[in-house]
């Protein structure tokens, strides 16, 4: 498990590398973002769909730092995933995913 702290000093660090927008999805405005969805009152699945070659690391700092806004102290994320998902309310593509499981303390 890692610490509050370490998520968020590893978020700041790479948010300000990368071009990709920390913002909810609004798939209507971008198709880039995060949403999440209630488990319990202290579980969430947390997904950011980004842009095409941003770096692994920046997917992983924006996934800990909706989490760091979701739980007012300590968490775990798990059941990490990475994969590829289809954008076709635009233009058809491809983009790449995160999902993560929250677990507040």
């Amino acid at each position: 498990m890692l610490r509050l702290s370490l998520w968020v000093n590893l978020s700041l660090l790479l948010i300000g590398c990368g071009s990709l927008p920390y913002q909810k999805l609004v798939v209507a405005s971008s198709p880039y973002g995060y949403e999440e969805k209630v488990i319990d009152k202290s579980t969430f699945l947390v997904s950011y769909h980004g842009k095409k070659g941003t770096p692994t690391d920046v997917f992983r700092a924006y996934l800990a730092r909706r989490a760091t806004e979701l739980c007012e102290g300590d968490f775990k994320i798990s059941e990490i995933s990475e994969k590829i998902s289809v954008a076709s309310h635009r233009k058809p593509g491809t983009l790449p995913l995160i999902k993560g499981k929250v677990q507040c303390f």
